[in-house]
């Protein structure tokens, strides 16, 4: 329930939250802590690339980033 908790705090804003979880974690674990409030659960053993990787694809669904982040294909949307 860590991730519940950390939404309901006030002024969390526009904020995402990850797990690094062991490579033993089951499933069902991984399943509940998305469940719980978390947006990506990830294996600890992930390297900096795919954690940045996760960060920017799920920043890209807000709009007020849309316009920092490019689009996964290189072209930028025309104004």
């Amino acid at each position: 329930m860590i991730g519940a908790r950390l939404r309901a705090k006030p002024q969390f804003g526009r904020r995402i939250l990850m797990a690094l979880m062991a490579d033993d974690v089951l499933e069902r674990d991984s399943r509940e802590a998305r469940l719980s409030g978390f947006d990506e659960t990830l294996s600890s053993t992930c390297s900096a690339r795919d954690i940045a990787a996760h960060i920017l694809r799920l920043l890209r669904g807000y709009p007020e980033y849309r316009c920092l982040l490019r689009a996964p294909n290189g072209r930028r949307k025309a104004a």
